[in-house]
């Protein structure tokens, strides 16, 4: 899964792909050997979501107008929706962060995230990652509805894993 949406953002148009890692380091490293991707190990992957967005931000630096943050959990993500990312927040001049939502109007993954916002990334911890950060921003963000509402759909857990499944399998 990994591999099929690091496939999906370089057709994206985006500066840089980074990858971070965690404990399974060595086995996305060789899912993904041969694209054009950039690596940085998460020691403290246990800490949650947060502490890994926030390394990566850390590795990407400030040099950007945002950062596009897509957890790789999501196999039905396509290039055509995060480009559609990309272009709403280009509209919006860089200013706003950009989410998908769902058909319900909830904040799903992926999110593009505003460099002003860098400071407060470098922050997070635990496993709530920056959903709060998008609740309370002083300018309201960008939301995004796919055309597909599998696009959105993330895997965390096995039952999430079984839905997947029978919706997209033959039987």
């Amino acid at each position: 899964m990994v591999r099929r949406i690091a496939f999906q953002i370089a057709a994206c148009d985006v500066n840089e792909i980074w990858a971070v890692t965690g404990p399974d380091h060595a086995d996305i490293e060789n899912a993904l050997a041969g694209l054009p991707v950039h690596f940085v190990h998460n020691p403290n992957a246990d800490q949650g979501l947060g502490a890994s967005v926030a390394t990566g931000v850390r590795a990407a630096g400030e040099a950007c107008d945002g950062l596009l943050i897509v957890p790789a959990d999501q196999p039905a993500l396509t290039a055509s929706f995060m480009s559609e990312i990309l272009r709403q927040f280009r509209l919006a001049d860089g200013a706003r962060i950009v989410h998908a939502v769902d058909a319900n109007g909830r904040q799903r993954n992926p999110v593009l995230w505003p460099r002003r916002r860098f400071a407060e990334l470098i922050e997070l911890s635990g496993d709530h990652g920056a959903k709060s950060l998008i609740l309370n921003d002083a300018f309201p963000a960008i939301g995004v509805t796919p055309d597909d509402p599998w696009s959105v759909f993330d895997i965390d857990t096995p039952d999430a894993l079984n839905t997947y499944l029978a919706a997209h399998l033959e039987t």
